[in-house]
């Protein structure tokens, strides 16, 4: 939908590429290029040949001004598809200098580029291979095969491969016309019939002047892509001279050429639609409904609903073209919009609608708040006044946003290294659902995340489980004992407080290792205690030499060689062979041991 008249479809075409030989830009409907002053190869829309010429509407460009040396072109930049049948309907002013030139041409070609052949007799279209050109000569060039010299040198021809030398040209046509620099736009009209017809043909002020049959362009005789050509306007100037225009009627495969489509209030009235072409003689809309006048170029439409408008325009040839308009009625009720869904805070809010279910383009304001509740109010872009007997067409959004809960999630009990840990709830106390990381570790105390899954409206939460680290047991060592000592049973708890029991048995009569194994809730591990049972010596004694009865008997040693102390009974009597007994004193471990001494009775002696 096009909303500006004077842009008309010059917003969907592309505006002059600069490629040298002084291009300029301007808002226009095709790409120019020239040579000399910046006035050759520009548009002058807008009604720009008034006064001198008028009603010829927005789509007329100067080719050449009336000064020497000048070249200029205009190229459409969208392809022909030469599959289809086409007309290109315009008017044509080669100047009011009879005795002027050089004239202009009607150019086919098989790419886009923007490009300006040779000049003045070469016309801009000269060298420009991979072409056709339908040629309006007005000057007699006798080097080129020009059929009449002055004064009656005008002529239309078709000319191949940009050749403008009717005696070399591939494929030619020529045809001596009348004067056509008398001052008057003349109406000029193209049109292709493809395949079987194969018929390119040129009208002058309504009159076919050249008809090319058989030129097959599916065959691709041109080059290039037959669906892919590009039609355009050259002219010049030389030491003769003439200003010259082209003003388009029509294209038949550019649509909406002169009358945008646009978009009105309801009970507004459109009063700038205008079909005028320049070869327009009468007009007729349809429906009209809503038209003040529907025998004019530029009646005042005042539709009540969106309508398509059509107007037939008959030429001055009696050919009759129509063209559409869209006029699309914004109605006087409010507009509206589908609710928006609340959302979370921070989630992605995606733009709202900038044009309502009624067709309301418009704005909104404030910016965008993903983070509170927030009233947006929508602001037309047109309309936004009262219709009358209606209320504001500002209307409010109100787009809810929740804020985030914080799950909770009963605490988790300390456990002691290497006990089960069972599965986190991903369910949390509130009802919200996730997942937690990293994996369980029943081995270190860890910081677990809870992220709560798409679509739950909640932060993520952390969770600490302590694993109490095991305690190694300590117990004071047991001194050793003597075989057969007294062992006091061992104690039940550590010195940190573990409880336990103790295996195996206590046992009095060996070294052993006993293990303690804490009791089930203890987080300890278990621990060894060795008891040492020293085994009891035996005292080894020095034996004491026989006496004799009544020798002095040396007291017993109360130490033994291995360093045993202890006490001998009975007394001594060295009368009397005796058998004595070693009793260790307490806490020597080691056994009793005997000594016996002998006493020799003394010998009577006899003698013989």
């Amino acid at each position: 939908m096009i909303l500006n008249r004077i842009a008309s479809t010059r917003i969907a075409l592309f505006i002059i590429a600069v490629i040298g030989l002084q291009m300029f830009s301007y808002a226009q409907t095709l790409n120019t290029v020239r040579t000399g002053t910046t006035g050759s190869g520009v548009w002058v829309g807008n009604d720009g040949l008034a006064p001198w010429a008028t009603g010829k509407g927005d789509n007329c460009y100067r080719i050449t001004q009336n000064t020497q040396g000048q070249g200029g072109a205009v190229w459409y930049n969208h392809p022909i598809n030469f599959n289809n049948p086409f007309t290109i309907s315009y008017q044509a002013y080669f100047g009011n200098n009879q005795s002027g030139g050089d004239g202009m041409a009607l150019v086919f070609k098989t790419n886009p580029i923007n490009e300006l052949g040779a000049t003045g007799e070469g016309l801009g279209y000269g060298g420009i291979t991979s072409s056709m050109a339908f040629e309006f000569d007005t000057y007699w060039n006798s080097g080129v095969g020009d059929p009449l010299p002055e004064p009656n040198e005008d002529h239309v021809a078709f000319n191949w491969w940009g050749n403008p030398n009717h005696n070399s040209s591939a494929i030619t046509r020529v045809r001596s016309v009348e004067n056509i620099e008398d001052n008057r736009f003349h109406e000029v009209k193209v049109t292709w019939e493809p395949n079987p017809v194969n018929t390119l043909r040129l009208f002058l002020d309504c009159e076919e002047v050249i008809a090319i049959t058989g030129l097959y362009m599916q065959g691709g005789v041109m080059g290039g892509d037959f669906t892919n050509y590009y039609f355009g306007f050259t002219g010049s100037t030389g030491a003769k001279t003439n200003a010259q225009y082209v003003c388009f009627n029509s294209i038949s495969f550019v649509e909406g050429l002169n009358i945008p489509d646009t978009t009105i209030c309801e009970q507004a009235t459109v009063t700038w639609v205008d079909a005028t072409i320049p070869s327009g003689t009468s007009y007729s809309w349809s429906p009209t409904t809503g038209v003040s006048n529907p025998n004019i170029a530029n009646p005042t439409l005042t539709p009540t609903t969106t309508t398509t408008y059509t107007v037939s325009i008959a030429d001055v040839c009696g050919d009759v073209t129509t063209e559409d308009v869209i006029i699309t009625v914004i109605p006087a009720a409010p507009p509206t919009f589908a609710a928006v869904d609340a959302i979370c805070n921070g989630d992605v809010l995606a733009p709202l609608p900038t044009t309502s279910l009624e067709g309301f383009s418009g704005t909104w304001s404030p910016a965008l708040n993903n983070t509170a509740t927030t009233t947006y109010t929508f602001t037309p872009t047109l309309c936004s006044n009262p219709a009358t007997g209606t209320g504001s067409r500002l209307v409010d959004l109100t787009i809810t946003v929740n804020q985030k809960t914080d799950p909770t999630f009963t605490a988790i009990n300390d456990i002691c290294n290497g006990d089960v840990l069972n599965p986190l709830p991903t369910v949390s106390n509130d009802g919200i659902t996730g997942t937690w990381m990293p994996a369980l570790d029943n081995t270190i105390t860890t910081e677990y995340t809870f992220t709560p899954d798409v679509g739950e409206c909640a932060n993520p939460a952390n969770l600490t489980i302590t694993v109490i680290q095991k305690t190694d047991p300590v117990f004071t060592p047991v001194a050793d004992i003597c075989n057969g000592d007294i062992l006091a049973p061992l104690p039940t708890t550590s010195n940190e407080g573990v409880n336990g029991t103790w295996m195996p048995a206590l046992d009095n009569t060996i070294t052993t290792l006993y293990t303690f194994t804490p009791v089930v809730g203890e987080c300890a591990n278990p621990t060894t205690l060795t008891i040492t049972v020293i085994q009891k010596t035996d005292p080894v004694f020095t034996p004491v030499a026989d006496i004799c009865n009544g020798d002095i008997l040396a007291p017993l040693p109360t130490t033994s060689n291995e360093g045993v102390n202890g006490t001998w009974m009975p007394a001594l009597d060295n009368t009397i062979t005796t058998l004595y007994t070693f009793t260790p004193v307490v806490g020597e471990c080691a056994n009793p041991t005997t000594l016996t001494i002998t006493v020799i009775q003394k010998t009577d002696p006899t003698f013989t």
